[in-house]
């Protein structure tokens, strides 16, 4: 279970995963390796784990999934509570553990409402925003992003301009490294789980294992 993937699970240099200040992409993906870790390095590839991790529900797994509802959202669920996902408490708690303020990445326990919230930010052209969505075949992602995919519909970009509230699922990119884009999410397969996704010669997503319709852009600094 201690054993790494094919790929790296980040194209980000020591120095800046080391000196990686608060509010930074390198902090954010340090916080995520370290959860990727604690939870046995799960990988999937292809919609299936080809590398088995700890689960939501194991003894002390199931605090830690209770960490992140508490200190992403303030709810009080944990791994145990199964009908509860945790996807999106999960990446509310890696923004806050890392420092990003609650004005540039609103909080949340549904992703929908971060996905709407960088949709709007990229409609007002805002100069100031952290997080912009773009549409998956006009954008190359990169370390830091986030990639959107729908569990309520078509894959459809402009289908959710205007809703804030849907099923769906965010991951963060880790790596962008040939042809393959790494990306790390909570409540995958009932843990934290790295997916090795297929990208073109353009650098774009081309991965078919899931409707994916958004790429958020994260502008925030290195370190």
């Amino acid at each position: 279970m201690g054993t790494l993937p094919l790929m790296p699970p980040t194209t980000l240099d020591a120095e800046t995963l080391t000196l990686a200040g608060p509010g930074t992409i390198g902090r954010i993906v340090r916080v995520l390796l370290a959860e990727w870790n604690r939870f046995g390095q799960q990988v999937m590839m292809d919609g299936r784990v080809v590398q088995r991790g700890w689960r939501e529900t194991q003894t002390g797994f199931d605090a830690r999934v209770g960490l992140f509802w508490r200190y992403g959202t303030g709810l009080s669920y944990d791994g145990d509570d199964t009908d509860q996902a945790w996807s999106a408490a999960f990446i509310s708690y890696v923004m806050r553990t890392a420092g990003v303020p609650d004005q540039l990445f609103p909080r949340s326990r549904r992703h929908s409402t971060y996905i709407h919230f960088a949709q709007q930010n990229a409609l007002a052209n805002d100069p100031d925003a952290a997080f912009v969505a773009h549409r998956l075949e006009q954008y190359t992602p990169k370390v830091g992003d986030l990639l959107a995919y729908t569990r309520s519909g078509a894959a459809d970009y402009d289908r959710y301009v205007n809703r804030d509230r849907y099923k769906s699922h965010t991951d963060i990119v880790t790596y962008a490294h040939h042809g393959e884009i790494g990306v790390i999410g909570g409540n995958v397969a009932d843990s934290v789980t790295l997916k090795r996704l297929k990208r073109g010669s353009a650098g774009r997503l081309i991965d078919h294992s899931h409707a994916w319709f958004a790429a958020i852009e994260n502008r925030l600094p290195p370190r």
